[in-house]
């Protein structure tokens, strides 16, 4: 690279059901969800197969659920 942020494309965008999405990049997948104009990547995962393993798809609903709450708690 030259030095300059490679952009996110299409094809690296994935949803994984609703409401929880990854972007990936070759080996590596970053589990996100959206709340309004917000992304918020929350979990990411060395993977060689194409879905997410049961497991590591549950630990990252888990997290999305742990920093929804966290957003929501009084300060």
């Amino acid at each position: 690279t030259n030095g300059h942020p490679e952009a996110i494309t299409v094809e690296q965008f994935k949803q994984l059901e609703p409401g929880i999405f990854e972007f990936k990049r070759h080996q590596i997948r970053v589990g996100c969800y959206r709340e309004g104009r917000y992304w918020f990547l929350v979990y990411a995962i060395r993977k060689k197969q194409d879905r997410w393993p049961i497991g590591e798809l549950q630990t990252l609903r888990n997290y999305i659920n742990e920093h929804k709450r966290l957003r929501k708690a009084p300060s």
